[in-house]
């Protein structure tokens, strides 16, 4: 079904319906590198769709130069201001900046769940490592970690560490923004072990590879609950369902780690 919001978004970036049979929502030519995936949450609900819808999309996609994106229509009701800006910079039109000019600090939670609650999709998380990059006093990026985790795998135990977020203001991109907070945050703890996970409902974590992490395994798709009544989604955990409650089933992610050992 059209969204007429998110269809004037698509104009303004000079993007195009796609003429396809490979998944029963629209998908848009944003450039010849860029496609997006809008999927119709309440028509999703009503209809049989596959569990790994995504993931088939994905997989479609993996061996070309196209960046996939998915985008809900719950999502972009609430969060469409965030999502516009995150597309635009996808697209290499959001205010650049270089983050050897930017200074890093140590963040406390409140101001970290502010950030994160404003831009980021999923929230915030009780990470226990917090770090900014700010410009004039004004944060423009952060990335928070867990507190080390002892893994085995054989022969020996280790010391592992999760980077749980990672997230720019929007409005801009920052150049270098992502390997800079990670290298001070190794320089802080003497990390070796660092994992983490990409959404793959927005691209292939190209930006990662770029640092050295390597991808380990791939969730096909995350089981939430979608109320249509409220317009409000939650993860699933086995309860049971009421009326007003269907399963969705989002892009799953993607494992990485970076062993530096």
């Amino acid at each position: 079904m059209v969204n007429e919001s998110f269809e004037t978004f698509v104009a303004e970036l000079d993007g195009e319906r796609i003429a396809q049979t490979i998944s029963p929502f629209i998908m848009y030519r944003i450039t010849p590198k860029c496609i997006i995936h809008f999927i119709d949450t309440e028509y999703y609900v009503k209809m049989n769709v596959s569990s790994t819808l995504i993931y088939d999309l994905n997989k479609f996609h993996q061996h070309s130069q196209i960046e996939l994106i998915h985008v809900w229509s719950d999502l972009w009701y609430k969060f469409s201001t965030v999502i516009k800006n995150r597309i635009q910079a996808k697209l290499g039109n959001a205010k650049k900046l270089f983050a050897r000019n930017l200074s890093i600090i140590k963040l406390k939670q409140p101001e970290t769940k502010l950030f994160l609650d404003k831009y980021h999709l999923l929230g915030t998380t009780a990470a226990y490592y917090k770090f900014g990059l700010i410009q004039e006093q004004q944060l423009k990026a952060c990335a928070t970690f867990s507190k080390a985790r002892t893994m085995y795998d054989g022969p020996v135990y280790y010391k592992s560490y999760e980077l749980e977020r990672f997230l720019v203001d929007p409005e801009y991109s920052i150049a270098g923004g992502l390997s800079k907070l990670l290298k001070h945050f190794i320089q802080q703890t003497g990390a070796k072990h660092i994992m983490t996970y990409t959404d793959n409902e927005w691209g292939k974590g190209n930006g990662f590879l770029k640092l050295g992490f390597k991808p380990i395994d791939t969730a096909k798709y995350q089981t939430m609950i979608y109320d249509i009544n409220t317009g409000t989604r939650k993860q699933f955990k086995e309860e049971v369902l009421t009326a007003s409650q269907k399963l969705i089933y989002t892009g799953g992610s993607t494992k990485y780690i970076l062993d530096l050992r």
